[in-house]
């Protein structure tokens, strides 16, 4: 979905306006894999429409199918299938290779750096 189009679509929902409702459940019924991924969210949010969680999860699964790289994230969190936050957490503190000198201030000897 284009940045303008996107734009125009928050506006409308924002609105409240059911006809950008209606466009966004038209394009998904034609293969907008982006449709569907905002479709789970109005269903799951219940903005503009009634919360439906069975619309969201089935509208994220059909994002996902299509190719959408948000909504296969989102399945993928829902199952227990991404990596916990402490884990990318632990990757981001890890020192490189080498020797540390001091914890606090960090301080450390690299034993070889990527160019």
């Amino acid at each position: 979905m284009d940045q303008n189009r996107l734009e125009r679509w928050y506006a409308g929902i924002e609105a409240g306006d059911q006809a950008v409702v209606e466009d966004t459940k038209r394009a998904a019924k034609e293969g907008s894999a982006e449709d569907d991924y905002l479709l789970a969210v109005l269903f799951a949010s219940g903005v503009t429409v009634p919360m439906n969680l069975e619309a969201a999860l089935r509208h994220l699964q059909s994002a996902a199918q299509r190719g959408h790289a948000a909504a296969k994230g989102e399945l993928a969190a829902l199952a227990g299938e991404s990596r916990p936050v402490q884990a990318f957490v632990a990757d981001w503190l890890r020192l490189p290779d080498g020797q540390a000198l001091s914890m606090s201030p960090r301080v450390a000897i690299i034993s070889s750096s990527a160019r």
